[in-house]
């Protein structure tokens, strides 16, 4: 029997790219926002999730945060002085490393600061991350699992079974040790028992506000004149290509992909 045309094959896990036209929708935005507001903090973080982005954003509706590609990001306040887009905004796109995004508002700097000192979370820990301490779950009766847990468990390495519908932990099973890298698997283990490592917390590393720039970090004086110029240039590079076609190549691809989406509602509110 011949196959019909009009059957497609659908893929439920193939998602759109995002081309020019998003990259310079997001440009717009940056740009109508350095003109609404009378300021700009740039905000970085470690064991950054969405789940702490919405609720900063949700924190600060009154005001404009983007977490977004940071050669992006750059590209709409300039790398220099001939293409910032206000004056001094290119010491802003210097500072926008790693994790990074921008907070534009109009409330005081005093209000933001003490905001974020205050801002702080626990956090659980992803693979690749360096374990603080050392954990070792100790033998025993697993009383907060239900029993149905028991194959996961076995399945992570933890040699356990079942008795009389609890799960008991053969022997004491080291989860990780100081210093080390986590695994997937471990990290999976220090989420079902609880141990959160590490404190989420954001640092605000540089304000702009009316023309004028300062720093509250050391980060960017303590580069060289030849550092600077050289990752000027290859911001420069990096937002041309975003300009471009979409590469596919995503920096920080988990969050990016969420928190601009989550841009794009914001205006249809």
């Amino acid at each position: 029997m011949p196959k019909s045309k009009r059957e497609k094959i659908v893929h439920l896990t193939k998602t759109k790219k995002k081309g020019k036209e998003h990259k310079n929708t997001l440009v717009s935005k940056i740009q109508e926002s350095v003109d609404k507001f009378e300021r700009i903090f740039v905000l970085s973080a470690k064991n950054l999730q969405n789940s702490l982005i919405k609720e900063i954003r949700d924190e600060w509706l009154h005001s404009r945060v983007f977490f977004a590609k940071n050669s992006v990001m750059g590209h709409a306040l300039g790398y220099n002085r001939d293409t910032e887009y206000k004056r001094n905004l290119h010491k802003i796109s210097l500072r926008l490393h790693g994790p990074a995004g921008l907070l534009f508002t109009n409330s005081t700097e005093d209000e933001v600061l003490k905001w974020f000192e205050e801002f702080k979370r626990e956090t659980f820990a992803t693979a690749g991350d360096v374990a603080p301490e050392s954990i070792t779950i100790k033998a025993g009766e697993l009383k907060t699992f239900q029993h149905t847990m028991e194959e996961h468990l076995r399945s992570l390495g933890m040699q356990t079974q079942l008795n009389a519908g609890i799960i008991m932990l053969l022997k004491d099973y080291p989860v990780c040790k100081k210093g080390q890298p986590l695994t997937s698997k471990q990290a999976k283990i220090l989420k079902l028992f609880g141990h959160k490592l590490f404190t989420f917390k954001v640092v605000v590393e540089c304000m702009w506000s009316k023309d004028k720039y300062k720093a509250y970090t050391v980060a960017e004086e303590t580069t060289t004149d030849e550092s600077r110029k050289s990752k000027i240039k290859e911001n420069e590079g990096s937002a041309n290509e975003d300009s471009g076609e979409d590469s596919g190549k995503e920096e920080d691809m988990a969050v990016n992909e969420i928190d601009d989406d989550e841009e794009d509602d914001d205006d249809d509110e």
